[in-house]
């Protein structure tokens, strides 16, 4: 790091910690969960497709590709679209609750 303490978090790929007391679906459960390849995710995929012009789109397109990623099974899918589901109804509700 910038203090010159070696790191030896390369290969962490969980944020138990997060995991365990997450507030919200959305950021904490799954920004804790899977860390490099949500990165990845969000720096290769979520980014190029910014040309659709819609976060939500652009959010369908990563979990269509995570979902042919993980394989064909239909179980993948329907997890990755109640993931969808469970994202976009928490930001609704969050913005009715803090109106």
């Amino acid at each position: 790091d910038s203090s010159g303490q070696t790191k030896w978090d390369g290969c962490a790929n969980v944020n138990i910690k997060l995991f365990e007391f997450a507030q919200n679906f959305s950021h904490d459960y799954i920004d804790s969960f899977n860390i490099n390849t949500n990165f990845w995710v969000f720096q290769y995929i979520y980014k190029r497709l910014k040309f659709l012009g819609n976060k939500y789109l652009s959010q369908i397109g990563v979990l269509l590709f995570l979902s042919l990623w993980h394989g064909l099974h239909s179980g993948y899918y329907m997890c990755f679209a109640s993931e969808f589901f469970a994202v976009a109804m928490e930001k609704d509700l969050e913005q009715i609750l803090t109106k």
